[in-house]
């Protein structure tokens, strides 16, 4: 848009035709880069820019990038629903009316904006008498690059064949663009944003916000022409009645359907589909962190919570959503893994000296991006979420199942007479069959061994309610399990200072970790 204005602006101060700024917008953008390019030899500052630009182009991220869920690559169901009107066919489907759901169609931004595309390169070339090479190129162009959106989002699970895709993309709407921004500079910028943030769009899906002003500009657009042409079939068949009432009635359904569609949806999303994750319990957490510590206390935990610790806990971080800090990711990854052997963990903590240590529920599901960040993408260790499916009652006992994906089976067996554990915990992958017996739980108290047979998972089961948990037996003994699950078992220089079920916070205690490194410098001693 800044862009934009300043062209506009040097257009008009220095009235300079439209058939000019066919040659100095791309003389303009051209010389940019070729500046941008040169002085990336002398200075970082440019090439960080080029880096960054290089990067967007090849949809690289960095390692963190890799581990955010919002930074997953966008599917053609992404399309659908984050730039239609998904709830508008949900609301259709509600009220039994299945067969109608082609409807949404008619009121999502991402169909007219694909039509305005088309729409663009038939009005750029509209005046001329003779429509050349250049105009058939441009609508070739763009016909291939709409192709390619879908032929790219709909092959997530190939990525030779989406590498292969998105050369086409690039190339085709560099192509389209070029044709069209000789002609119309303000359309060719238009086009410009479309395809760049659709092309952001590929590689993380949250960049839907970015990509959606310029879905609506183009569906506008089309959509305006839409009504505009209705004006003119008016004006231009003034005698023929039935035709101007069958055109009529058309167009008040597609008008009615547009605004219906997007109002429904609008409405929806706004009153029942949007909620905060910072709860109840959170504000518990964050109040007691405002109200019962010191001002200059230093919380440590995962950078997801950054911002709230330092917004609503009035507490300074380690880490935060910024992650300018981006070796701090790393090392606080290695420490709640287990990545550190002992002494480099108490090492870390005197190093950033936090004074206090939070951990939630949610890092249960985040375990795997910690994993994948302490080993540097080398390997990945996750908790094995299961929901409860089946409770089988038999002689006293009942067996709960829990399930995920429909393959991985977990049975514990509960005595109901005190709710202790009646028997082996047993472990299904359907695909196989053969039930093998878990070694371990863990419990606030440390593991248990509650099977001694040869066979066994060496790892633990986590359970409670309605969700199980299967941890393998590097999880089992990494520090986020013993602070999170087991209370700070075997980690003596925590002390638990706040739990609310959801979030616990430990006070870091110093004086426990000098002795216990002047204790393990000794042990290393005797064993050397």
């Amino acid at each position: 848009y800044i862009i934009f204005i300043i062209i506009e602006i040097y257009r008009i101060y220095n009235r300079v035709s439209k058939e000019d700024m066919r040659y100095r917008i791309p003389v303009f953008f051209g010389g940019l880069g070729v500046l941008l390019i040169i002085s990336s030899l002398f200075s970082k500052t440019s090439a960080d820019i080029v880096k960054k630009i290089i990067s967007y182009i090849v949809l690289s991220k960095d390692l963190v990038g890799t581990t955010v869920a919002e930074n997953i690559g966008a599917g053609w169901g992404d399309v659908v629903s984050r730039l239609g009107t998904p709830y508008f066919d949900a609301f259709l489907k509600s009220y039994g009316y299945d067969k109608f759901t082609f409807l949404s169609y008619i009121s999502s931004p991402w169909v007219w904006s694909f039509i305005g595309v088309v729409l663009i390169t038939y009005l750029t070339f509209k005046d001329k008498e003779n429509k050349d090479y250049w105009y058939y190129s441009a609508l070739i162009a763009n016909v291939v690059s709409i192709f390619s959106i879908h032929g790219y989002l709909t092959n997530t699970n190939d990525p030779a064949k989406q590498s292969f895709i998105y050369t086409i993309y690039v190339l085709s709407f560099v192509v389209a663009n070029f044709i069209i921004m000789r002609e119309d500079y303000k359309y060719g910028l238009l086009m410009s944003f479309f395809y760049a943030t659709m092309m952001a769009f590929f590689t993380k899906v949250r960049i839907v916000f970015l990509t959606g002003p310029f879905v609506i500009a183009l569906a506008s657009f089309s959509f305006s022409y839409f009504i505009d042409s209705i004006k003119g079939v008016y004006v231009r068949y003034k005698d023929n009645n039935n035709l101007r009432y069958f055109v009529f009635v058309a167009a008040l359904f597609i008008v009615g359907v547009f605004v219906v569609g997007n109002l429904v949806s609008g409405y929806i999303l706004a009153s029942k589909a949007i909620g905060p994750s910072y709860n109840s319990n959170w504000k518990k957490a964050m109040d007691f962190l405002r109200y019962n510590t010191s001002e200059d206390s230093v919380i440590l935990s995962w950078w997801d919570f950054g911002y709230w610790f330092q917004t609503e806990g009035h507490r300074a971080t380690l880490l935060d959503g910024g992650n300018v800090y981006g070796g701090r990711n790393i090392e606080a990854a290695r420490y709640f893994t287990g990545y550190y052997n002992k002494t480099e963990r108490l090492e870390y903590l005197k190093k950033w000296h936090p004074t206090h240590l939070l951990v939630d529920a949610s890092m249960i599901g985040k375990y795997a991006a910690m994993s994948k960040i302490a080993n540097l993408a080398k390997k990945i260790d996750s908790y094995l979420g299961m929901s409860l499916v089946d409770k089988i009652r038999k002689n006293g006992i009942s067996v709960y199942k829990y399930s995920a994906y429909n393959v991985y089976n977990l049975y514990i067996p509960i005595n109901e007479s005190d709710g202790s554990l009646g028997g082996e915990i047993t472990f299904v992958d359907s695909r196989v069959g053969t039930p093998i017996p878990v070694k371990y739980i863990c419990t606030p108290q440390g593991y248990k061994q509650i099977s001694y047979k040869e066979n066994v998972i060496d790892g633990c089961v986590v359970f409670g309610g309605r969700t199980a948990y299967l941890a393998s037996h590097d999880i089992m003994v990494s520090p986020f399990n013993k602070i999170y699950i087991m209370d700070g078992y075997d980690m003596d220089y925590l002390n638990k200072v706040f739990d609310n079920g959801e979030i616990k916070i430990f006070e870091i205690n110093y004086t426990k970790i000098d002795e216990d490194l002047k204790m393990l410098k000794n042990e290393s001693v005797k064993v050397e």
